[in-house]
């Protein structure tokens, strides 16, 4: 059979297998191209003349052209589709099964190391929701972002200067203390004066998160301890009475101590 005839017959196999049309296209166009190079190298226009070493040196031209192996696969995944139809319709052998897979190159996924995940953990900061959401004006949460930043790690106060905050926001000092009255109306932070020059500003969202975590670890810690202490005095009671309980005959018991039988173990147990 020809091989226009043998391809064209094929697409419309994949059409009535419901492929989608952008499926469809690629296998029309790999195809294509490589019928092209069959006619054209080796003036091959029957399917049935196609062989192994003919795929081959196609996967051959492709290398030189440069394209990687993930590529050359799918092409060769089309010619495999083709062949296996026209092999199950009787025309001719699935030689493209034949022809092995190419080696790909597996991607290594490069992962951060400690310092870069200690740098973006340093250059980012966590906002809570609620402190998202507050109703506070844009200016008043900038300020809370900024000096939340410079609360890192568990470090829940920092103490920059008002001109410094003023500088970073591009603000007067005015305003910035505005902005603090602001934040500390919404029990955002809490202020204490440091001195005559700065303030410590107290994040309570940070103070809040590290008073749960304390007194879940407290929670954890008793309820360890008394877990162990459990544990210990359950083991405790199983090594005092870890073994098999006997049921003693007391009538023979009480007539061996009276003398009115003679000392047998057998008959002490039931």
């Amino acid at each position: 059979m020809q091989t226009k005839d043998a391809i064209r017959e094929f697409f419309y196999e994949l059409i009535i297998q419901n492929y989608t049309e952008r499926t469809v296209r690629g296998y029309k166009g790999n195809i294509a191209r490589f019928n092209a190079f069959i006619e054209k190298e080796f003036e091959i226009t029957e399917l049935e003349e196609i062989s192994k070493p003919h795929i081959k040196k196609y996967i051959f031209f492709l290398q030189q052209k440069g394209l990687t192996s993930v590529y050359i696969n799918t092409i060769l995944k089309n010619l495999r589709s083709l062949f296996k139809y026209r092999s199950n319709e009787g025309y001719c052998s699935n030689i493209a099964e034949k022809v092995g897979w190419l080696k790909e190159k597996k991607t290594v996924i490069q992962t951060f190391t400690d310092a870069e995940v200690k740098k973006i953990i340093t250059n980012f900061t966590l906002i809570d929701n609620d402190d998202i959401i507050s109703n506070i004006t844009d200016g008043a949460f900038r300020t809370y972002t900024l000096i939340k930043s410079m609360c890192y790690g568990d470090k829940n106060t920092c103490y920059p200067s008002q001109k410094y905050l003023a500088k970073k926001l591009n603000k007067n000092i005015r305003t910035i203390q505005r902005y603090l009255i602001e934040l500390v109306q919404a029990k955002m932070i809490k202020i204490k004066r440091k001195g005559s020059i700065s303030n410590v500003y107290t994040v309570m969202s940070k103070v809040t998160s590290t008073v749960g975590n304390a007194v879940k670890k407290a929670k954890k810690a008793y309820d360890n301890h008394f877990k162990k202490k459990k544990d210990s005095a359950d083991i405790k009671k199983t090594k005092f009475n870890d073994y098999e309980q006997r049921n003693y005959n007391y009538e023979n018991l009480e007539q061996m101590l009276l003398g009115e039988m003679e000392y047998d173990v057998t008959k002490l147990l039931e």
